[in-house]
């Protein structure tokens, strides 16, 4: 008998909302949010600033805000007719940037009708920082069926315990980038004391590093005095680790 042809499985192409129907689900995910005095939303608006990433039809900004500065500025169009735009002079203190995309084929949740992207980034005594995460791109994620009062109150709650680390934080010497509370670096000290090893790696992907007493391999290097004198131990060594 000829063999049997497998009929292919037709695929199904979901629905685009119209921009009115977005705008509507997009005010009814926000409705009821309450924020801490001092801050602002904006949007949601198709207006795409120089801090986002998306600029497709499906995609929406919504910026909440405290101590922004902005101004308006006219751009030029290609058929020489000019527009009015908001121009970022200065980032706020905190910010929490949404990106809501209406992209159907995106499945991070099937039963939503839109996808958010959060981006959070802050003020602190040691410069900006975001809960951004490199290879990552984004602070949070939710759905529609998600609680935003939860989601952005819970960001709040971490700017805040992140600021209080930062205020006691102190720099790893001999380590790019990286700090510890004194805490933590009193566990870090009692690791190397009782394992002979401890560790400093990226909340996403990036470099990390193995710190340990004594050489293991031929690709570790010595570790600076200042490292050394930081942990109170002498013949340390560190490997250097690509995180993905």
């Amino acid at each position: 008998m000829p063999a049997t042809k497998k009929k292919k499985k037709k695929k199904v192409l979901r629905r685009v909302l119209k921009p009115e129907r977005q705008l509507a689900l997009m005010n009814k995910w926000l409705e009821g949010l309450k924020l801490p005095e001092g801050f602002e939303i904006i949007g949601p608006c198709k207006t795409i600033d120089e801090h986002s990433c998306r600029g497709d039809s499906l995609s929406w900004l919504v910026l909440i805000h405290k101590g922004r500065k902005r101004s308006k500025v006219e751009v030029r169009r290609s058929d020489g007719s000019t527009h009015t735009v908001d121009r970022c002079d200065e980032l706020g203190d905190i910010e929490i940037r949404i990106d809501f995309s209406f992209d159907r084929n995106e499945y991070w949740y099937p039963e939503s009708r839109f996808t958010v992207y959060g981006h959070t980034s802050f003020e602190t005594k040691n410069g900006r920082r975001t809960f951004d995460r490199p290879g990552c791109d984004d602070s949070f994620y939710a759905g529609e069926f998600d609680d935003a009062q939860k989601i952005i109150q819970g960001q709040l709650d971490r700017i805040k315990e992140s600021r209080e680390r930062h205020e006691r934080a102190i720099r790893v010497p001999g380590l790019q980038s990286f700090t510890c509370t004194p805490e933590e670096k009193e566990d870090r000290a009692k690791e190397l004391r009782e394992k002979g090893r401890t560790g400093f790696y990226p909340a996403g992907f990036g470099r990390g590093y193995d710190i340990h007493i004594g050489r293991e391999n031929r690709w570790e290097k010595k570790a600076p005095r200042e490292l050394e004198d930081f942990f109170g131990m002498y013949n340390l060594y560190i490997r250097e680790l690509d995180c993905d």
